[in-house]
């Protein structure tokens, strides 16, 4: 995290702070697994903000939340959020009062399909389960979030 309020505000909310592109995931892997295993952990896998949220379609999948599933056998929840670039778009330092943001919640994902293959194979599905799922969720929610705000 960049600045000391953004370091509190981490705290106080009870996050892990990661930095994007030095590993920091893998490397904290272990301390996320032990969080999750005494409650919930909420993982964005695309790893940023969508720089075209409107498409509806997701913006980078990173296979880590695949990999903590598998090395925890956690729940995964799919959650779809719309909405939130209007709220706080990319630069932006404040953010904007009034806006309307959709949350769509999806069904649990059923990891034990996955087959009992190798490591590679098992993550590479899960990762793929997930991200379908995601996508599919994303798109409804996109949908909806059009519905209630036609101006967007």
């Amino acid at each position: 995290m960049k600045t000391w309020w953004q370091k509190i505000l981490g705290e106080l909310s009870r996050c892990i702070p990661l930095n994007r592109g030095t590993g920091d995931f893998l490397k904290k892997l272990p301390l996320i697994a032990r969080v999750l295993r005494r409650g919930v952990v909420m993982v964005f896998p695309e790893g940023t903000r969508n720089r075209r949220p409107r498409s509806g379609r997701l913006y980078q999948w990173k296979p880590g939340a695949a990999r903590l599933a598998y090395e925890t056998k956690a729940k995964i929840i799919p959650i779809a959020i719309r909405g939130i670039e209007e709220v706080l778009p990319i630069g932006c330092i404040l953010p904007r009062i009034g806006k309307t943001i959709v949350v769509n919640i999806g069904q649990p994902i059923d990891l034990s399909a996955i087959g009992p293959s190798g490591r590679h194979e098992s993550l590479a599905a899960m990762s793929e389960l997930m991200r379908q799922r995601l996508q599919s969720l994303l798109t409804r929610t996109t949908k909806l979030y059009h519905k209630i705000t036609p101006h967007s």
